[in-house]
């Protein structure tokens, strides 16, 4: 099974705090009126539909052996010893109607991911990935993410090679 990802849908979810700056009257209301029309506009994603990340390794797609789990464990762990990053992988058929980016987001969020974790996603019937890394990472730039999606994890996923 082969599953070229276009540049097109590489994404990066990141968890990140920001303070708005204090208007006046006028630019609070535009604010809110924004706020507002981005909720009532956003597709509203069910809990249920997320994957529940209980092990590094959640495979919904059904696209790894038992082989594929142990190799991509092991590579976890070096990570993990070599950086002090926990990243997570998980395989999931599709997103449905959202993007890549906001659904790996609200796995990480929903699977209480934060401070060194990482999270990449793959959707393997709409051929799109992302990563997610949390607070303690934010010196991983955008460029390092589209660096470690498109020189190495896509070129794999395109091959069949999803370990």
């Amino acid at each position: 099974m082969t599953c070229p990802i276009p540049a097109a849908t590489r994404g990066t979810a990141r968890q990140r705090q920001t303070s708005m700056p204090r208007r006046g009257g006028a630019g609070v209301l535009a604010m809110v009126a924004l706020a507002l029309a981005l909720v009532l506009v956003t597709p509203v994603l069910a809990v249920d539909e997320l994957p529940r990340l209980q092990d590094r390794v959640t495979d919904q797609a059904d696209v790894l052996s038992d082989a594929d789990v142990a190799t991509i464990e092991q590579a976890l762990d070096a990570l993990e010893d070599s950086d002090n990053i926990q990243l997570f992988v998980a395989f999931v058929d599709s997103t449905g109607v959202e993007q890549v980016t906001s659904f790996t987001e609200a796995t990480a969020v929903a699977s209480s991911l934060g401070g060194n974790d990482a999270l990449l996603l793959v959707a393997v019937e709409d051929r799109s990935d992302a990563m997610w890394v949390g607070d303690a990472l934010g010196e991983v730039t955008d460029d390092e993410i589209s660096a470690i999606l498109g020189d190495h994890v896509e070129p794999n996923l395109a091959d069949g090679d999803f370990a």
